[in-house]
């Protein structure tokens, strides 16, 4: 073999090796991560449940952070278009100053059975609460005054210590999961690589519901 040849051979070997590579990085990188799904939804989570549902999304987000602010109406969207096929949990992974104070007021309109309620008006007004100088405990409860909540009831839970040590479950388990940042995805027990577009979270569910 001569010399030009080697050289020939030896770019094509040389080709297929980082095409390798590259295709078992891509894989890897792509493949979603599979959890102990018994992790992933505790007994209080709020949850969206809906009998003999094939497909069970779990988000792990935070009330103050944009990107889960811009995951709000994408999920929203795909419930009500797959109304009926889909369990939804939210769980809250706390990051940012004010987060904690909104998942547990979240959580205190809950036990009125208004979580929803205060959950979508939270993530609505994020623009006017997060990041703000001032602390938004009072817009919070005008929220839960539109809502027409039991205030008195609801400042006794608020003042009740199960309310922030259910936050805090949340964010042990986020971390022993693997989550690392918001908004977090799981479907099925996987957990979805990066922030999922609307496409992509369809693409999935369907794949589901086809099998």
């Amino acid at each position: 073999m001569d010399k030009e040849m080697k050289v020939v051979v030896g770019v094509v070997v040389a080709c297929i090796v980082l095409f390798v590579a590259g295709a078992m990085w891509y894989n890897s990188a792509t493949k979603p991560v599979v959890v102990d799904a018994s992790r992933l939804v505790r007994e209080l989570s709020p949850k969206i449940e809906v009998p003999g549902a094939k497909v069970t999304i779990v988000e792990f987000a935070d009330f103050e952070c944009p990107g889960c602010a811009g995951m709000h109406p994408v999920l929203k969207k795909i419930l009500t278009d797959y109304s009926g096929k889909i369990n939804f949990v939210y769980r809250t992974l706390p990051v940012h100053r004010d987060s904690s104070l909104a998942a547990t007021f979240a959580l205190a309109a809950g036990e009125q059975g208004k979580y929803w309620q205060m959950h979508d008006m939270l993530y609505d007004n994020q623009s006017v609460w997060a990041g703000k100088e001032k602390p938004p405990r009072d817009l919070f409860l005008g929220y839960a005054k539109e809502l027409k909540l039991d205030i008195v009831k609801l400042e006794k839970s608020l003042s009740d210590s199960h309310l922030e040590a259910q936050v805090n479950a949340d964010r042990d388990d986020a971390l022993k999961l693997g989550v690392r940042g918001t908004p977090t995805i799981f479907i099925n027990g996987s957990m979805l690589k990066g922030v999922p577009s609307d496409g992509e979270l369809r693409a999935r569910i369907d794949e589901i519901l086809a099998q």
